[in-house]
């Protein structure tokens, strides 16, 4: 993504809160996932695709 690591944990923070457990995050060519988060877990780091950890609080760990 085209931001600083502070906005890109909030644009990821909101992404983990409207997902549902076990959605999927896919990112384009040029983004990453560059905030540590352990609300995603990399499911084909080739393609870009995450998916939302399970369990209601993962997104918390976006928080800071």
């Amino acid at each position: 993504m085209y931001f600083n690591a502070e906005a890109q944990s909030r644009v990821l923070t909101r992404f983990a809160f409207a997902l549902s457990d076990g959605g999927y995050l896919f990112l384009g060519r040029a983004e990453t996932l560059t905030a540590k988060t352990e609300a995603f877990a990399p499911v084909d780091l080739k393609r870009r695709i995450s998916s939302r950890n399970l369990g209601g609080n993962a997104w918390n760990s976006l928080q800071g």
